[in-house]
């Protein structure tokens, strides 16, 4: 199907997505509560592992952006090989990554500009986030985001959990975090009910954090998908831009 579309200049695929439960044993090294791919992450039957796609997708196809989400990559074995490739290949697009490993070479990508590194945090405090990531390393992971932050700007995400990260501390202490390292905020919620109405509580949420974001001048997006449901009452309130 790839092949198919690069010889069509119409239909040309220049941009690609590679996400978690791709083969080849790739893992993470947190627990989030959120993850649906616990399960299945690095357990598939095919015999491909992550390289050996990339390096596929790049002699097939022209790529020009390229989203990687397949495990942590901070600690894949293949990290320098992709790191490597994506340079050789002049990529340009975003790695996500929780940001509990600092990597040099990811700063190199981020401060060449052929990168965006998105971190999803999730929490304004340390007990909050050992809550949902399941390792206590809160102040590990400020550390490296803002060596990160150092080279140029990052994404910082907030996933919204009803009842667990939606409290003023949280959301008031992620967004001093934001401010502090001149982040772009990404604010998304649990993907295991993105089919269901905002709640209340989740929607005030949404709304402290981009009233936060506009107050200390950061740039925010509301990441969509998640939110299809609610986009009238979200453009009603004057949250999206």
């Amino acid at each position: 199907m790839l092949e198919a579309g690069k010889d069509e200049s119409e239909h040309k695929i220049s941009s690609v997505n590679l996400s978690t439960g791709l083969p080849g044993g790739e893992k993470c090294n947190l627990f989030c509560s959120y993850c649906t791919y616990g399960e299945t992450l690095g357990k598939c039957e095919r015999n491909e592992n992550v390289l050996e796609i990339l390096q596929y997708c790049g002699e097939k196809l022209d790529i020009k952006h390229l989203d990687y989400a397949c495990g942590e990559i901070t600690i894949s074995p293949h990290r320098y090989e992709i790191i490597k490739l994506w340079k050789d290949k002049g990529w340009n697009g975003r790695l996500l990554t929780n940001g509990v490993v600092f990597v040099n070479e990811i700063c190199d990508l981020i401060c060449d500009g052929s990168v965006v590194l998105n971190i999803s945090l999730d929490a304004g405090n340390g007990e909050t986030f050992s809550k949902i990531k399941g390792v206590d390393c809160f102040e590990k992971v400020v550390g490296n985001i803002e060596k990160y932050a150092q080279t140029r700007q990052i994404e910082l995400k907030y996933i919204i959990l009803d009842g667990i990260n939606n409290d003023d501390e949280n959301i008031d202490g992620f967004s001093e975090i934001a401010k502090r390292v001149n982040a772009h905020v990404m604010i998304s919620r649990d993907n295991r009910i993105m089919n269901r109405p905002l709640t209340e509580s989740e929607f005030s949420a949404i709304s402290q954090l981009v009233d936060n974001c506009i107050s200390a001048g950061l740039g925010y997006t509301l990441t969509m998908g998640y939110m299809n449901k609610d986009f009238d009452r979200l453009e009603r309130a004057g949250l999206l831009i």
